[in-house]
């Protein structure tokens, strides 16, 4: 069977008015089976669907027009004219009905078309109407609290999923700006690295180019998804870490530690802030030798990225207040958006060793 034609019977069967027709059809079924007279027919059925008529009537322009327009707007006493006067107009309605029916249904079988049982006579006074109409009129008050509490469930239950709708976009909205700005930044410190390369007229600047075409390659089509495998994160990290290598002489005190206890997927490009840092600050001037370790795991459904590289911070100016610190900020910003309280982030500067160290819980 077709999937989409499928969905649409589940979309139908899910909708609010499949389930007030389920109910009404339901609700009717009650009735007709509790009767022990039906020999009126078809009078019986014309009866019974007008006072269905009444009864629709009072419950959909109660949560239909009252509610939303004047109790949901606060207009307490306009409201309650407005629904003791609704409630009064069915009440009277329901009983001239059913005094009405009494010229074709004997009195003892008048509640069989019935919704709400009441005493009904044949009498057509002022006072007998009233009097009956006190009995329904309260009865109906009743019907309309409970439809008036389910009308106010249901309009908090849209009103939940449409904050949800609108923080899931605007969460969308912040990652992808994030990611905007993260990979200019990326680019930027990488065109650095090449223009130096060039500079020297190095012979490993075409293969620089190469690999970061590739980097770029990703980052256009490999990033726009929520979750990437982890195995493609990998094989960009090795390539960027390369591609930082080649201007490095000496890298032997440069370790690298990526991988998993099983295949996952992750979002991209978390670790390019915390990388990015390393080799900003652990193999340029601030530091008076290279050294860097980094390890990017995941063992237990943990993410582990743990960064430590040489710092002096006589010479090192303050991540606030250069570009240098954007990256970082992003992540933890996109780490807030992305995890919440699944996440933990600790950085420290303090002696010769700069080190970030996260852990994250993935779903």
């Amino acid at each position: 069977m077709n999937t989409s034609f499928v969905n649409n019977i589940a979309r139908i069967l899910k909708s609010r008015i499949t389930r007030n027709v389920i109910f009404w059809l339901f609700t009717l079924w009650v009735v007709l089976n509790s009767n022990n007279q039906k020999d009126f027919a078809p009078i019986y059925f014309l009866f019974l669907s007008i006072t269905t008529s009444l009864m629709l009537a009072l419950t959909y322009i109660n949560n239909l027009l009252i509610v939303p327009k004047l109790l949901q707007k606060r207009k307490y006493i306009i409201y309650t004219g407005a629904f003791l006067l609704h409630v009064s107009l069915i009440s009277l309605s329901y009983v001239l009905v059913l005094k009405w029916g009494l010229n074709y249904i004997p009195v003892e079988h008048i509640q069989d078309v019935s919704f709400i049982s009441g005493n009904i006579s044949d009498k057509w006074t002022f006072d007998v109407i009233i009097s009956e109409m006190s009995t329904y009129f309260f009865g109906f008050i009743m019907w309309l609290v409970i439809f008036t509490m389910a009308w106010y469930t249901r309009d908090y239950e849209n009103k939940e999923k449409e904050i949800e709708i609108v923080k899931q976009k605007q969460t969308e909205l912040e990652l992808n700006f994030l990611k905007s700005q993260l990979n200019p930044h990326f680019l930027f410190n990488t065109l650095n690295n090449l223009y130096a390369l060039a500079l020297k007229q190095s012979e490993h600047t075409p293969e620089s180019i190469l690999k970061l075409s590739s980097l770029l390659r990703y980052l256009l089509y490999d990033t726009k998804t929520a979750y990437n495998d982890f195995e493609k994160e990998k094989e960009l990290m090795l390539a960027y870490i390369d591609l930082e290598l080649l201007r490095i002489e000496d890298p032997s005190d440069l370790h690298f530690n990526i991988e998993t206890d099983k295949p996952c997927s992750i979002p991209p490009l978390l670790w390019l802030p915390v990388i990015e840092n390393a080799f900003k600050y652990g193999t340029r001037y601030i530091a008076d030798r290279y050294f860097i370790s980094f390890e990017f795991t995941i063992s237990q459904n943990i993410l582990t990225i743990i960064s430590k590289n040489k710092y002096n911070p006589t010479t090192a100016v303050s991540s606030e207040n250069v570009s240098g610190g954007i990256g970082l900020m992003n992540l933890q910003k996109r780490l807030t958006l992305l995890f919440l309280e699944k996440h933990v982030v600790k950085i420290n500067n303090e002696a010769e060793y700069f080190t970030i160290d996260i852990k994250i819980q993935l779903n």
